[in-house]
């Protein structure tokens, strides 16, 4: 996943980056390095599907086949 995917997913659920934080146990710190250019860390793909059941957005990233 890449920044703008996790920015656009948490603008489609309306939210600001320390609320997307409040919702999955992450601090606002977090989700600014999740959506930085480029990327300082990535979002752990459990705090991702947590995200994605909480906020009810249906676009999740698809995973890129890299074969």
């Amino acid at each position: 996943m890449n920044q703008s995917e996790f920015k656009t997913m948490r603008l489609a659920a309306g939210l600001t980056q320390a609320e997307a934080g409040a919702v999955i146990g992450a601090t606002r710190r977090a989700v600014q390095e999740w959506e930085s250019t480029p990327p300082r860390r990535n979002c752990p793909p459990a705090k991702l599907a947590l995200f994605l059941l909480l906020t009810g957005v249906k676009n999740a990233p698809k995973e890129k086949n890299l074969a």
